[in-house]
This record gives structure tokens, C-alpha cells and sequence, in this order.
């Protein structure tokens, strides 16, 4: 397995970005001076929203590579790790921040 799991996810215009680590700890943080210009509250939103979109990309990593290192592990177990049912929400929003090339076609 990777020593540190991170998810990423930026804002449709580009202005914010940012990744985060295991549980959502904030690893990098960019704020572009056009989305400060858009106000704190927007800024605000962005953050939370590309929090969850980025911390569901990196539970969906960890849940494959738990897979893999654990081939056949059920899914209750995998919940009882920490890692439960995804949000099908999410996990769209992180499907559509995947680049292509990343995912298993």
C-alpha cells in the first residue's frame, strides 16, 4: 500500500483546489484571488464541498487497496475497519474528478 493516501478536487473554474489525507486532514490548501473576490462565503462552500468531494476520492483509494491487499474481504468487514458504504452522491462527484486515465475501464 501507499505510505500516505490523498484525495484531490478543484473548483469547475479552478480557483480553489486543494488535497486532503486520510479522514480529511487538510494537506494543501490553494486559493486563487478571483474565487477571495467572489467573498468569504463563497470561498467557504468551495472548501467544504471540494473537502468531501476529496475525502470521498480518498476513501474510495483506500477501500481498493484494502481490497487488493485483502482479496475477498466482505464488506461489513471493511466497514468495521472504518471504511463504510459510500455515499453514491460521492462517489459520483469523485467519478467526474477522475481523470480518465486513472480509472479501471
Amino acid at each position: 500500500m501507499n505510505a500516505v493516501l490523498s484525495g484531490s478536487a478543484r473548483s469547475a473554474d479552478g480557483t480553489v483546489a486543494l488535497t486532503v489525507g486520510p479522514g480529511g486532514v487538510l494537506l494543501a490548501l490553494e486559493i486563487r484571488n478571483d474565487a477571495l473576490a467572489m467573498g468569504g462565503r463563497h470561498v467557504a462552500d468551495t472548501v467544504l464541498t471540494l473537502t468531501r468531494i476529496a475525502t470521498a476520492e480518498m476513501a474510495h483509494r483506500a477501500r481498493q487497496q484494502l481490497r487488493d491487499e485483502l482479496a475477498g474481504l466482505p464488506a461489513d468487514a471493511l466497514a468495521a475497519l472504518g471504511f463504510p458504504d459510500e455515499n453514491a452522491e460521492l462517489a459520483e462527484q469523485v467519478e467526474s474528478t477522475v481523470p480518465l486515465t486513472w480509472r479501471d475501464l
